[in-house]
């Protein structure tokens, strides 16, 4: 049997692939308080900042992502296990006048992806971090965790929120299928 490993990158890990060049930047956030109004009182742990509400703010949040050199190296970082035959050929044969820009365009959308999604995970776990769990947060999280184990068990809703619920009972003990059906949460 052959032997399994987890390849590509998860969350903060850093890709072992030399060539993959390891960036950092910023950006600022401000985390608001939804649902205030100047003159009103503060919400525990939220300050004012010229007169509004925040939660949370940082001019220079800092964020790390990744840059590639080239298309085997793109093709390497997303778990491509090239041979330098393999590599040689990539490098030689998308050289050319016709071939060559497409190639550099290419590489230049992939790195802007790559940046990009850093960016919006590090906003997104930034913002998460600082912003109070609501209700709808809360269902639309079960409502996910419900979508995600019917996709990969292949089951119907009623049979994941059951073994959803004699798994973690604590989380599921009150959720229904006429609850999770009347989500209107990310689909």
């Amino acid at each position: 049997m052959k032997n399994r490993q987890l390849k590509g990158r998860f969350d903060s890990q850093t890709a072992s692939i030399p060539e993959v060049e390891n960036l950092s930047e910023t950006f600022r956030i401000t985390v608001k308080v939804e649902e205030w109004e100047k003159g009103d009182p503060l919400p525990d742990g939220a300050t004012d900042k010229d007169g509004i509400a925040v939660w949370y703010t940082n001019d220079k949040e800092p964020y790390e992502y990744q840059k590639v050199p080239s298309l085997a190296t793109a093709l390497n970082l997303l778990g491509a296990e090239l041979t330098s035959d393999q590599q040689s050929f990539l490098e030689e044969a998308l050289k050319g006048e016709k071939a060559g820009p497409a190639v550099l365009k290419l590489v230049e959308v992939f790195n802007s992806d790559l940046k990009d999604s850093a960016k919006s995970n590090a906003y997104a776990r930034v913002l998460n971090l600082n912003s109070p769990m609501t209700e709808e947060n809360i269902s639309n999280s079960k409502a996910t965790m419900v979508r995600n184990f019917m996709k990969m068990a292949s089951i119907s809703d009623e049979t994941a929120i059951a073994q959803l619920k004699a798994f973690n009972p604590q989380i599921f003990a009150d959720y229904t299928v006429a609850t999770f059906r009347a989500n209107k949460g990310k689909r």
